[in-house]
């Protein structure tokens, strides 16, 4: 869950990312490695499940996006579960963000944020963004991307592309210097961790991620309404009772 490649079946990651070669907190584009939690602005182009059901593996939602500062990037998105975390999902097509005119005001490209109610991080129980009754759970062992999520993202994305909307992907990012093996485009730059990075069990395997106000989330705004929609991901073991640092209590 963490820009860090991990071994477990939650999610498949790209590589560790190689150092930055300039600021670690690039405001725009294609100023340094996109990596730390943040936020990925940009123009829907495409999507699809990779890698496909055939090729076996585990597969993620890709969204290839455009940017005005001339950057491309993948964003990753969780769709399915094989280990005893199961995905929970919710899809809010009358989404209001906590700050829509700072997120507008937002340069297009990869921003990194701070872990604080103070910057634009998202954090699911503390800004009340989605609870956890209102999450549908795909259940665990499907084999392919297909069934309710994948419909939904799917459908979001179409729609997305049509309009020329804006998405706000909100995850952990990533970069390396080798094209990006979905979509071809050089350097592999993007954000992964689509998905609530708080309540992790202590103990396991992805605890060292928990933390407040660095959720991942998939926002887009239609331009012909302004109207905003929203993807929320989370796991069945995660807890939604948790202290400041995001730790179960």
């Amino acid at each position: 869950m963490s820009a860090t490649k991990k071994t477990t079946s939650r999610s498949k990651k790209h590589p560790k990312p190689k150092p930055p070669t300039s600021s670690p907190n690039p405001p725009t584009g294609r100023i340094g490695v996109p990596r730390g939690s943040g936020v990925l602005k940009g123009i829907a182009v495409r999507g699809g499940v990779f890698p496909p059901k055939q090729a076996g593996g585990q597969p993620h939602f890709h969204v290839h996006i455009s940017t005005s500062v001339g950057g491309d990037y993948d964003i990753a998105v969780n769709i399915l579960s094989q280990d005893n975390s199961e995905v929970l999902y919710a899809l809010n097509q009358t989404f209001q963000p906590p700050n829509p005119s700072a997120l507008r005001a937002v340069n297009q490209g990869f921003r990194r944020l701070s872990s604080s109610p103070d910057d634009l991080g998202l954090d699911y129980v503390a800004q009340k963004l989605v609870k956890r009754n209102q999450m549908t759970l795909l259940p665990k062992g499907l084999s392919t991307g297909e069934g309710d999520l994948h419909d939904g993202i799917s459908d979001l994305v179409k729609r997305a592309v049509a309009a020329k909307a804006e998405v706000y992907a909100f995850g952990m990012g990533f970069g390396n210097p080798s094209a990006n093996p979905i979509f071809k485009f050089k350097p592999d730059y993007g954000i992964h961790d689509i998905h609530m990075n708080q309540g992790n069990p202590i103990g396991g395997g992805h605890a060292r991620d928990n933390g407040r106000y660095h959720d991942g989330a998939l926002l887009v705004l239609f331009p012909s309404d302004q109207h905003w929609e929203a993807l929320f991901i989370a796991f069945q073991t995660q807890s939604w009772d948790n202290d400041e640092a995001g730790n179960p209590r």
